[in-house]
């Protein structure tokens, strides 16, 4: 879970290009505006976990927006460090998200804001079994996971990251 140890990491990671062009909200991060966003963080509806391997941080992960009643959530995934763009440990860092969302949370649908040409996400998103579900304004849509689609797509996915087992911060 996030600490306040880690906010100005992910505030750091947030603020970078190649993040930052990848995001519905797309603004620079000033210290005090991520500590004002730490503080109004409620854990029940809010979890954010950063993720290493190696002894190195990567990435943010998150569950945002959950409602308990509704038995939805928004997903998210954030890879900082650009040496490990494209690599198997974001993959495996979203799924366990997912996992815990759809497992131990018991939630059913999941949601998602994505650029419309954040090809990276999209594809990703869609390999997970999410589907389009309508636009948000010109350059962002948003996506819808149900429980089963993940089940069913993610199936293979789920097998190969089966297999890492990597150090969680």
């Amino acid at each position: 879970m996030l600490d306040s140890d880690d906010i100005q990491l992910l505030r750091y990671w947030r603020n970078l290009d190649h993040v930052r062009s990848r995001m519905v909200l797309g603004k620079l991060i000033t210290r005090d505006e991520q500590r004002v966003w730490f503080d109004s963080l409620d854990p029940s509806s809010q979890h954010y976990f950063i993720y290493s391997l190696n002894g190195i941080d990567i990435g943010s992960v998150n569950l945002s927006n959950i409602n308990i009643r509704g038995k939805s959530f928004e997903g998210g995934l954030l890879c900082g460090n650009q040496e490990y763009l494209g690599h198997w440990i974001n993959v495996w860092a979203y799924l366990q998200v997912l996992n815990m969302a759809f497992g131990e949370l018991k939630l059913e649908v999941a949601f998602a804001r994505v650029l419309n040409d954040n090809s990276g996400a999209i594809n990703l998103n869609s390999s997970l079994g999410y589907k389009f579900l309508s636009s948000i304004e010109p350059n962002a849509s948003w996506y819808r996971l149900s429980k089963k689609n993940y089940e069913d797509s993610a199936r293979g996915l789920q097998k190969l990251a089966s297999r890492f087992k990597p150090e969680q911060a």
